[in-house]
């Protein structure tokens, strides 16, 4: 049986998936990305929207797993958007200090998340 995840880990957790999920539905429902500006000034150009990102990370995926494997929804995500398979892990490799170096650009002694679990 696996000990229990404290609290801090399910909120992170909680927030990581809320995020992916929120960014996801706001991409799929063709949605501005900005605001409408406001009344136009004389000189003022409109700015250009901003694209919509979505991350997909799916943990514990080999690459040459996904090369061989058919997918086909997964396959046209990456025709039309940016991938890599050529990614690797921090150390320890783990999923909070990983999921946390990827989207922050820090290796684990710089963000301080260094373990999946509290104790």
């Amino acid at each position: 049986m696996l000990p229990e995840r404290p609290p801090r880990v399910w909120l992170a957790w909680n927030v990581a998936s809320l995020a992916v999920l929120l960014a996801a539905a706001w991409a799929s429902a063709g949605l501005p990305t900005s605001p409408p500006p406001a009344t136009p000034v004389a000189l003022a150009p409109t700015p250009t929207p901003l694209p919509s990102v979505a991350v997909l990370s799916v943990d514990g995926l080999r690459a040459d797993a996904l090369v061989q494997a058919e997918l086909p929804s997964l396959r046209g995500l990456m025709a039309r958007g940016a991938y890599t398979l050529s990614a690797r892990s921090v150390v320890p490799s783990e999923t909070l200090p990983g999921h946390a170096s990827m989207l922050s650009g820090m290796d684990p002694g710089d963000h301080q998340i260094t373990s999946d679990w509290d104790g």
